[in-house]
């Protein structure tokens, strides 16, 4: 039977290739023509936030809604604003591109509002998630005592959301299809919706137990979703319906990491290699980092040198002149995973002690 301990590390797992879609879309040349790798990404760290998120709420015991919500925006609090403040304090005395420009948005969490075609894009997800943080407690507890009517609720506001991004209903939130939060909820309520069906005790998802055919299917649903949105590589046509549809693949493989005896041997492997789970436990730290010290590794280091190495003297090989991101992803990934164990011993951690001193959940 899967332990608490191998369920949390199968979730790191899954953070970990969510992480590492994400550093081949901004670093990985090649790949990135024939499959989504930057939406897969982001949108799996949205579909497990909103699945542990609300598993977290859920487990409130014994306490006032006052008490609640006070001990989790404190301990969300705790964990998300000193990195990314700190973050942004470097980039701005380092006048990363953009960063003082936009210290406004970047520093209010809106950024998701006004990135479009400016920098730092990449940090926006970060806004969507913070914004859902606010809310979404209010949410949950608010209807605690009626699962059936949260059920309701957090259903109605995933269609909503869904159809917003697809159809474009409200025009002028169309334009934040990709960034905003009404439009892109949606995949953080499928994460909530499983959530609130695992923690009502009931085997609901006896089915997904070792049930290979389903990862096979999750996989495909993945795998389809992703090369539709490159669809311009000719290898599989646009459909509208790829974005819901990946993050249902998403929820099936979560549902099947966090309940008991669900993985099959075979997934169960892969989400456990050791540098997968680290990987995953630091994605936070990992996301802030990646892109502007993979843009000076890129740009200062491994490109000169790269182009330095006498590629037409390679015959048939000369075409690797072109792919300095088979170099350049490794070191970035490798980089960015040190500066965040150096994160985690410096900061994270000192904090995460605090944490727990000054918002002790029940």
């Amino acid at each position: 039977m899967t332990t608490e301990k191998q369920r949390y590390e199968l979730l790191d797992g899954l953070r970990g290739i969510a992480m590492a879609a994400v550093m081949i879309e901004h670093f990985g040349g090649l790949p990135i023509k024939y499959f989504g790798f930057g939406y897969f990404g982001v949108d799996l760290f949205f579909v497990l936030s909103g699945f542990l998120i609300t598993g977290i709420l859920l487990k409130c015991r014994g306490k006032s809604f006052g008490e609640n919500l006070w001990v989790f925006t404190g301990r969300r609090a705790m964990r998300i604003f000193p990195l990314y403040y700190a973050l942004l304090a470097v980039l701005c005395l380092l006048n990363y591109r953009g960063v003082r420009t936009n210290i406004v948005p970047l520093a209010t969490y809106t950024w998701n509002y006004y990135c479009i075609g400016a920098d730092p894009f990449y940090l926006w997800s970060l806004s969507v998630e913070e914004q859902f943080y606010l809310f979404w407690p209010i949410v949950i507890l608010a209807l605690r005592g009626s699962r059936r009517y949260m059920l309701a609720v957090v259903v109605l506001l995933t269609a909503a959301s869904y159809y917003q991004l697809l159809y474009g209903t409200v025009e002028w939130l169309s334009k934040f299809n990709y960034t905003g939060l009404p439009n892109r909820m949606g995949s953080l309520c499928v994460g909530a919706i499983a959530a609130i069906l695992v923690a009502d005790g009931k085997d609901r998802f006896g089915y997904l137990k070792k049930n290979r055919l389903l990862e096979i299917f999750s996989l495909i649903a993945i795998l389809l979703s992703g090369m539709s949105m490159r669809s311009e590589s000719g290898i599989v046509s646009s459909f509208r319906a790829a974005y819901p549809v990946m993050a249902l693949g998403s929820v099936i493989l979560i549902v099947k990491c966090a309940t008991h005896n669900g993985c099959s041997g075979l997934l169960t492997k892969l989400l456990s290699q050791r540098f997968l789970v680290q990987f995953g436990r630091l994605s936070y730290a990992t996301y802030l980092v990646h892109v502007p010290l993979g843009e000076w590794l890129r740009n200062t280091i491994i490109g000169p040198l790269w182009h330095q190495i006498p590629f037409e003297a390679l015959g048939p090989f000369s075409f690797l002149r072109w792919q300095s991101w088979l170099l350049v992803l490794p070191s970035v990934t490798i980089s960015s995973f040190l500066l965040s164990m150096a994160s985690w011993h410096l900061l994270e951690r000192p904090l995460s002690d605090l944490k727990e001193r000054w918002f002790r959940s029940a």
